[in-house]
């Protein structure tokens, strides 16, 4: 069933990323024919303009036959059914009456592996097409007939039947030379790149996934990792550390890609930065917890979006408290992007619970004893449903 999309632009600009580069010298009297036959005399101009006739049939077969082949399944997960109809075009509500229905493209939703099934098609018919164009050229000039012009079928790659399907073409294109030299050349960039990302390094902590840890050793190793994460850590920006004992250590992935750059100012983490200085990803914190347990590493207060911290020579989370657990001193959440609470409902908190400048609707799981004052300020609390029993000082809500 062909999916109802609403939002055609994005889906649209989507297909046209995979467009091979128009590079060509068109020339005005080339025509291109209502009945999408190219018609000339010339045949130094088709010469001349091949790989933009290639690309016109690419076009051609992108938007027509990729198109509906996505279109096709509306269980992709890059199709979202819309729910909110309000401020949809007059079209989507009335096929939504009729029980039809409409679907919003998700372009973050495409997975690499379709991308990389979509490069590789339209590389191969790209090539197709630029195939057809050199026949019509040879057999053109085979021709001794002077007076007759070359006649080149724009829609021809819409029209082959042993790729009726999408399968069928990509089984096709990985077979192809062009497939296999891409291939190689993206191995070969590949190694290039896990060589480069290891040196300067020295792994300290490797985990069963192929994900690990490792400490950056020169500066080199600091460069590249400042390149990679576009942040400051490279460019000798940490030659300067005032006597303090600095170390940067990374969590890289089995191809050497980094995810997580850490710094250990006197054995304190002191920074954990993703790429562009971003909070990293709930997935890369795992990893990130187990290797500061496993090296009994001090955290600075500044790293309360980790979910741990360090109380009486042993380390905790904040979502897995025994009942009746006592934290000792204040308890600072603020600011880190909380939708809820992780349940702490069963603790008590000797000083003061700061959640405020998060995203909470209501206050569950929150400690139900607070020694000193409870702030929740700047939230978009709907209740007060799960609130402290006891506080000890000031409520702030």
């Amino acid at each position: 069933m062909s999916v109802n999309l609403y939002n055609f632009e994005p889906f649209d600009e989507f297909l046209s990323s995979f467009l091979k580069p128009k590079k060509y010298n068109y020339t005005p009297t080339m025509h291109f024919a209502k009945n999408n036959l190219l018609k000339t005399k010339s045949v130094y101009q088709v010469e001349q303009n091949r790989e933009y006739i290639a690309s016109a049939m690419l076009e051609r077969y992108v938007y027509h036959n990729l198109k509906a082949f996505l279109l096709s399944n509306e269980k992709a997960p890059y199709f979202e059914k819309a729910v909110h109809f309000d401020y949809l075009p007059d079209w989507a509500k009335e096929r939504e009456k009729d029980g039809k229905d409409v679907h919003i493209f998700c372009k973050d939703k495409i997975s690499d592996d379709i991308k990389e099934n979509m490069e590789t098609v339209c590389d191969f018919m790209y090539d197709t097409a630029l195939s057809y164009v050199d026949k019509r050229i040879e057999l053109f000039k085979s021709t001794q007939k002077k007076d007759k012009e070359i006649k080149i079928n724009l829609d021809s790659l819409k029209t082959i039947n042993e790729y009726a399907d999408f399968n069928s073409l990509l089984n096709a294109a990985k077979k192809g030379d062009a497939y296999k030299r891409k291939q190689e050349e993206k191995a070969i960039k590949a190694a290039e790149f896990l060589k480069d990302s290891l040196y300067g390094t020295e792994s300290v902590m490797a985990f069963d996934d192929g994900m690990q840890i490792l400490e950056l050793k020169s500066k080199v190793a600091l460069d590249f990792e400042s390149r990679e994460m576009c942040h400051c850590v490279g460019d000798g920006e940490y030659d300067d550390n005032d006597g303090q004992k600095i170390d940067i250590f990374s969590l890289r992935d089995e191809k050497g890609h980094p995810h997580v750059t850490l710094e250990l100012r006197n054995g304190v983490l002191k920074q954990c930065k993703a790429y562009g200085n971003k909070k990293p990803k709930e997935e890369y914190l795992a990893y990130i917890r187990e290797f500061v347990q496993t090296n009994d590493i001090e955290i600075s207060s500044d790293m309360k979006f980790l979910g741990m911290f360090k109380q009486d020579g042993k380390y905790y989370t904040y979502d897995n408290l025994p009942k009746g657990f006592v934290y000792k001193g204040m308890l600072d959440l603020s600011g880190i992007g909380l939708k809820k609470l992780p349940d702490m409902s069963h603790i008590e908190v000797t000083g003061s619970f700061i959640c405020d400048r998060n995203h909470l609707t209501d206050l569950k799981g929150a400690p139900y004893k607070v020694g000193g004052s409870f702030f929740v300020s700047s939230n978009s609390l709907k209740s007060l449903e799960g609130a402290p029993i006891y506080v000890g000082e000031d409520f702030y809500c």
